[in-house]
């Protein structure tokens, strides 16, 4: 147990690969982590023992501040911001005019992309792999009339709330919205291929730019990585020759009627006419999922090392029995360290990913040596194991997913 230490981290939902694949997996393992998969969380705080020595500690990584202005300052402190002008026709300048000012900026550390107002209350939609694994970003409205000068003064404090990793979307949340802004309606249909689609989002860096082109293909259950080592995604995805760049993802592709057909994703490399966008569909399914991913709003010296309980240690070998901690300081449990006193039983550490009160991600050191070796993970929080990861090296963070089929 002295290992474990090191291996903790909130950011194994993250994955380095996922392979599309069955998996042969032990059946112990499996039946216990469907089990703990249905077990509601305890939220009651437990009595500390104030003579016991220190559990096992949580990295820098899960502990990190998340205060706004200190988030800001990294975000933007190397972002240029440009001042863009753009002539168009009459039509296209009227859907830019409207659509635009449902468009925001997101500066999540040192990248920056797109993301579309989706309600007047303050909900915006984006990709996750914009939003990475902050739990706050930096959201920039376009200011009213032609100009698109900003200042740090014009960022306004976005939560993340909810995040599919597999269909590459992201839920922020503003607590207030300029006068200007707008938000943009979401179709009820799928779009036709041929038909117009417009994008609006901030390429390379050049802000509230505006694109043109048409649907080519809509492809259900299309499946993507953005990289060898990244997590393979899959989605109902809109394919549209409108030119998209980096810096366009997460932002708006609408029709002719000014509605949201898309989420503008990835494009394919070098082949600058293939563009592809989540579709509305997948937009509006997972809006309607329950559970959301909610950053803490306690300061850290409040938080202090986000031990929300222990439990005794029945057999006096030194680890605790359990250790439960609060990593978002919201006075909810939602990472747990289970040693059982049966030293023929894995050691597991379980996640609630997105504050739903239920385990989503279980890991286990089957053999109890102080390694990591399998996870199970619920993705689209349905309550079923879908994703299987394997972790040779030991750490929390596994090195392969496969999918569940």
């Amino acid at each position: 147990m002295k290992n474990l230490n090191s291996k903790l981290s909130c950011t194994f939902i993250l994955v380095v690969a996922c392979i599309a694949a069955n998996s042969s997996w032990g059946a112990n393992e499996a039946e216990l982590a469907r089990t703990l998969l249905n077990q509601p969380i305890n939220t009651e705080p437990q009595t500390l023992d104030p003579n016991t020595p220190d559990g096992p500690k949580l990295d820098g990584t899960t502990k990190q501040s998340i205060a706004f202005e200190s988030n800001l300052n990294t975000a933007v402190r190397d972002v240029k911001l440009k001042n863009t002008s753009k002539s168009r026709g009459a039509a296209e300048a009227a859907i830019y005019d409207q659509i635009s000012a449902g468009t925001v900026l997101i500066v999540a550390g040192d990248g920056l992309g797109s993301g579309a107002l989706i309600t007047d209350t303050g909900y915006i939609i984006t990709n996750q792999h914009v939003v990475g694994k902050a739990k706050e970003v930096a959201v920039f409205f376009k200011p009213a009339g032609t100009s698109t000068n900003l200042n740090r003064k014009d960022a306004v404090l976005g939560k993340v709330t909810k995040i599919n990793e597999f269909k590459d979307l992201a839920l922020i949340k503003v607590d207030a919205i300029p006068s200007s802004a707008r938000p943009i309606a979401i179709t009820s249909g799928s779009p036709r291929v041929g038909e117009d689609a417009h994008a609006i989002g901030h390429p390379k860096g050049e802000y509230w730019t505006y694109t043109r082109g048409y649907v080519s293909a809509v492809r259900d259950n299309y499946q993507w990585s953005e990289g060898k080592n990244s997590v393979k995604r899959e989605a109902k995805i809109v394919q549209t020759q409108t030119p998209i760049n980096p810096g366009n993802s997460g932002g708006p592709l609408v029709d002719d009627q000014r509605k949201l057909i898309g989420i503008n994703s990835f494009m394919a490399t070098n082949s600058p006419g293939l563009n592809y966008a989540v579709s509305a569909d997948d937009v509006k399914q997972f809006i309607s999922q329950e559970g959301s991913r909610t950053a803490s709003t306690a300061s850290k010296q409040n938080c202090g090392d986000n031990i929300y309980g222990k439990g005794k240690d029945k057999d006096k070998d030194g680890p605790y029995d359990y250790i439960a901690y609060d990593t978002k300081c919201s006075g909810r449990i939602d990472m747990l360290l289970k040693v059982p006193l049966d030293k023929t039983k894995p050691i597991v550490f379980l996640v609630d990913t997105n504050d739903d009160g239920k385990w989503d991600v279980i890991v286990m050191d089957t053999n109890r040596d102080g390694k990591w070796d399998i996870s199970y993970h619920d993705s689209n929080h349905d309550g079923k194991i879908d994703l299987i990861g394997k972790h040779p090296d030991g750490k929390a963070v596994p090195t392969t997913l496969e999918k569940i089929s």
